[in-house]
């Protein structure tokens, strides 16, 4: 299947009210938000200790972050055995399977940067609410919070860095910013 710019929509939509439905019930009773430590920010309440709280967080964690996790290595997976499968129909072997080293090199780097940047975070909300009353420096604290938000940036740059297609020659680059994006694979 092809991801067409419907899809593509469908897929954008879907996660904005994913995480619309997420940020609801604290405000609703389960669970409830509070000031972070440092004072910058709202949170879950991670330290109460109270049923309704652990619930939530461990419920969160589940769908917010083990379950996107599943997703991501089942699609990447998906993708991986697809372009495997169309590189051995081709009869391409040793050298010739440089594009296909190269996705499976930011396949893996994605999945690494996803873990590097929500593992803290999750790792956080899961050892709060096992031990409520354990006492954190707070910029130590916000430490998890921060990897987590830089979650928005990763992407495009290692996208950019890792595709080819992004690459614009430098005799190239006036032409393109004034008549907007040409086919590398087309001629001038």
């Amino acid at each position: 299947m092809r991801l067409r710019g419907k899809h593509a929509a469908l897929g954008i939509i879907f996660v904005w009210i994913f995480s619309f439905i997420w940020t609801i019930p604290p405000t609703m009773g389960w669970s409830s938000y509070t000031t972070s430590k440092i004072g910058t920010t709202c949170e879950p309440n991670w330290y109460s200790g109270a049923y309704n709280d652990h619930t939530y967080i461990i419920t969160f964690f589940t769908t917010c972050f083990i379950l996107p996790l599943l997703v991501i290595l089942v699609s990447y997976g998906k993708l991986m055995r697809k372009l495997r499968k169309v590189s051995d129909t081709q009869g391409r072997l040793g050298t010739t399977r440089k594009p296909e080293r190269q996705v499976a090199r930011m396949v893996i780097i994605m999945i690494l940067a996803f873990l590097f940047c929500w593992s803290p975070y999750a790792a956080f909300s899961i050892l709060v609410t096992a031990w409520p009353s354990i006492e954190l420096e707070p910029r130590l604290a916000a430490i998890p919070a921060f990897f987590s938000k830089t979650a928005t940036v990763y992407n495009p740059i290692i996208y950019v860095f890792m595709n080819k297609q992004c690459y614009i020659a430098p005799g190239k680059q006036r032409n393109i910013l004034e008549t907007g994006y040409k086919d590398p694979h087309q001629g001038t």
